[in-house]
């Protein structure tokens, strides 16, 4: 007996517990506003908790049936009974709450302004764990957009160091080691005056080279 009766006890609240674990890593944030979606998960089940407590509270019905029949005696000693079992199976609901906001998924996903620094903490949609094909080409084509730069950026930057180590190279190995202090500067003239204006900008006879494809790069970097 003592063992169905602890059963009975510590049985819903076993559930409860079971509820919590089993919802609380379902939130699927779209990246798209869900303020519907968002307060149901906040809500629904910490009021589904509390009701099931109450609906498994013997206690808690005998008062209600007490209360709603025609018998008013010590009807205030019922109230306050009553009252203190909705406030006990309040608060266990209200763990889930504690719970999800501690967790912080759903603040994230939830209170942000949708702009695109925040979006992109959010965006943790369940397409990501089983993307279809459509998506994956979707999402393979938004990373090109966004690596375009950067990779650009690299591969310019490099060409351009490159065409600098060599021109430090040639200058030194000339003697002419002061000519490095202003070789981007002139690297990057010969590459936008004409062929024909070229030929006069070099200092104490010296002829530049012919731009190379990293004096694009040069360009791109000033």
């Amino acid at each position: 007996m003592g063992f169905w009766q602890a059963g009975r006890v510590w049985g819903p609240y076993a559930a409860v517990l079971g509820i919590f674990l089993l919802l609380g890593g379902s939130l699927e944030c779209s990246c798209r506003p869900q303020q519907l979606g968002c307060y149901l998960h906040l809500l629904l089940p910490a009021a589904a908790a509390a009701l099931l407590l109450l609906a498994t509270d013997q206690c808690f019905q005998r008062l209600v049936r007490h209360l709603l029949s025609a018998d008013r005696r010590h009807a205030g000693s019922f109230l306050r009974s009553c009252g203190g079992r909705v406030l006990r199976a309040a608060g266990v609901g209200l763990l889930w709450l504690v719970c999800v906001l501690v967790d912080g998924d759903w603040y994230v996903c939830c209170m942000n302004d949708h702009s695109e620094q925040q979006e992109k903490l959010a965006c943790t949609s369940a397409g990501w764990k089983s993307p279809s094909r459509a998506e994956r080409q979707h999402l393979f084509h938004q990373q090109l957009l966004e690596q375009e730069e950067l990779a650009l950026r690299e591969t310019l930057g490099k060409l351009a160091r490159q065409r600098l180590a060599e021109e430090f190279q040639l200058q030194m190995g000339g003697g002419r080691w002061e000519q490095c202090f202003d070789v981007a500067e002139r690297l990057v003239k010969a590459a936008v005056q004409p062929a024909a204006s070229r030929g006069g900008g070099a200092s104490e006879g010296e002829e530049l080279p012919p731009p190379g494809p990293a004096d694009a790069a040069l360009l791109g970097s000033e």
